[in-house]
């Protein structure tokens, strides 16, 4: 495997089951097709499984403006 090494840390997700805001799987789905591009770059993988699947467009919220008295 070319040197790397598969193991990984396990992280426990609180959101499992919850609604979760778009921005949430936009930054979901930006890191896994990151991960898959390393993977398919240093050739552990033959073909990239995230190559098609279109980013998810995050919510952008107003920010509050602090007045010059703030």
């Amino acid at each position: 495997m070319n040197g790397l090494s598969m193991t990984m840390p396990i992280t426990i997700k609180d959101d499992y089951g919850k609604n979760i805001s778009n921005t949430t799987i936009a930054n979901y789905t930006r890191n896994i097709k990151v991960f898959f591009a390393y993977l398919y770059q240093e050739q552990v993988i033959r073909t990239n499984p995230m190559k098609n699947v279109k980013n998810v467009k995050p919510e952008r919220k107003m920010k509050v403006m602090l007045e010059d008295n703030e």
